[in-house]
């Protein structure tokens, strides 16, 4: 009988995990493929739980790149992360250069133009990708896998960051 309490248990608790979401720490800013920071960062998202909002930042060292962030609100269902695509943030007018630091454009940068925000939380724009959780397995780092891609946390404290902003 008790063997029976403690199998009718077990099935209990798995069939009330089943559906529900997991839990995922992704406060902080995360940058792709490494935690190590340069001169610059790679592509990198900021999460602020509270808020439920998402900012993706564009390589800093790519000098030709016209948007330089994308940004609005998150939500996480089990293994499912959805973006609300609420504005852009871009690099409008300038005019290409040479720079005196290497970028990923051969060290051609944009100057002279002006950065805008382009509010797009009319357009309902929803973007759904996967989201996962690993460790790696040399340094026992943990780190989030966004749509197939690696990013490992380089910063947690958002005080910080939102003081800045």
């Amino acid at each position: 009988m008790k063997k029976l309490y403690v199998l009718i248990m077990l099935i209990s608790l798995f069939l009330s995990s089943v559906g529900q979401d997991k839990e995922y720490d992704i406060s902080g800013v995360w940058q792709y493929k490494t935690a190590e920071v340069y001169s610059g960062l790679l592509d990198n998202y900021k999460f602020d739980e509270k808020k439920h909002t998402f900012e993706f930042r564009t390589n800093e060292m790519d000098g030709l790149n016209r948007i330089i962030s994308i940004g609005g609100e998150y939500e996480i269902k089990q293994d499912t992360l959805f973006f609300y695509i609420k504005y852009t943030l871009e690099y409008e007018g300038g005019y290409p250069v040479r720079s005196m630091t290497t970028t990923l454009s051969d060290s051609w940068e944009l100057e002279g133009g002006e950065i805008k925000k382009n509010d797009l939380s009319d357009n309902k724009l929803i973007e759904k990708v996967t989201i996962s959780q690993a460790v790696d397995k040399k340094s026992g780092v943990r780190y989030i896998v966004i749509d197939g891609k690696a990013f490992y946390k380089i910063k947690s404290d958002l005080q910080k960051e939102q003081n800045k902003d």
